[in-house]
């Protein structure tokens, strides 16, 4: 008999609190020499509601922790048992899931790929910008495998610069919840890539590192 993975014990609480945010307006603004400066640059949208949504998510989660700045996760849950990972876009998703190489070499480390696959979450929010103000339009809880694409160019979504496979990027949103995304593939396309990609090194081992943990995982879990 296997067993169930365990759950964010959590997860409707924080996915309560996070779906509250939608529709919701955000204002920021700087003060400099007097004067009242809005503040609407996308690119620092990111950072910021970081800072402005997690001391609302740990007023009513007492477990969530800030996670190490600049650095994943973005979150930790139940004393670091899970990672929560807090992305966000306007119009379509081009955020970096992680870059590949290290991504590789972090399943490739001991219950690396229990890890990411089933203890870290993506929290996902769309926004708009009118205004001046930020507003909140939809929230996503998901798992690697669902964000990633497996239907392009590449075995998986990928940012390729100079022939460098650089950072894995999500699929369109109205794939997400595709319900061919499964665990197998995401790790039959990761193989996949391994195989392809030009600049990794020590293919065969990590290719078994991370096939024998699957499957470990496989015959302990239901998944």
């Amino acid at each position: 008999m296997t067993d169930m993975i365990s759950q964010y014990p959590n997860k409707e609480i924080l996915i309560n609190i996070c779906s509250s945010f939608e529709e919701q307006y955000i204002s920021l603004t700087s003060t400099f020499m007097g004067k009242f400066i809005p503040i609407c640059n996308c690119n620092a949208v990111g950072d910021i509601l970081e800072e402005i949504f997690y001391p609302i998510l740990k007023e009513r989660l007492d477990d969530f922790e800030e996670g190490p700045k600049q650095a994943s996760p973005d979150y930790y849950g139940i004393n670091k048992t899970f990672e929560f990972e807090q992305k966000v876009f306007m119009k379509n998703p081009s955020f970096d899931i992680g870059n590949f190489t290290s991504y590789v070499n972090m399943l490739c480390e001991d219950n690396g790929v229990y890890k990411k696959l089933f203890k870290t979450k993506y929290l996902v929010f769309e926004y708009t910008i009118a205004n001046e103000k930020i507003k909140i339009k939809r929230f996503h809880y998901l798992n690697v495998y669902n964000l990633v694409g497996y239907s392009g160019k590449h075995p998986i979504t990928m940012q390729i610069k100079k022939n460098m496979w650089y950072n894995i990027r999500p699929d369109s949103v109205n794939r997400w919840y595709c319900p061919t995304k499964t665990p197998q593939l995401f790790i039959d396309k990761i193989i996949e890539c391994i195989n392809k990609c030009p600049h990794i090194e020590d293919k065969t081992s990590k290719i078994t590192a991370i096939t024998r943990q699957f499957e470990s995982i496989q015959l302990k879990y239901t998944l």
